[in-house]
């Protein structure tokens, strides 16, 4: 296993938080659907899974640019960062 970074080491315990957020919202969308809840209620749980969606494309995002930048690209112009 390769030794991370702090930086690259929190962007990777961000990313893994909000996979498990995914998760445990999609679960309570289902659980919803299932239960015949109200309208309102399925909504607000299908909110909640999109914007956790969301969330773990922001992080996975997060952690590509951390790992570029290690590796010496700049994540935005995808060329050699000059040191």
């Amino acid at each position: 296993m390769t030794q991370r970074s702090p930086e690259g080491a929190n962007a990777h315990l961000n990313l893994h938080a909000a996979i498990h957020v995914q998760v445990a919202s999609l679960e309570r969308f289902k659980a919803a659907l299932l239960s015949g809840a109200s309208p309102h209620e399925i909504e607000l749980a299908r909110s909640a899974y999109l914007a956790a969606a969301e969330a773990v494309l922001d992080r996975s995002q997060d952690q590509l640019f951390v790992q570029m930048r290690e590796d010496g690209i700049d994540p935005f112009t995808r060329r050699p960062i000059q040191r």
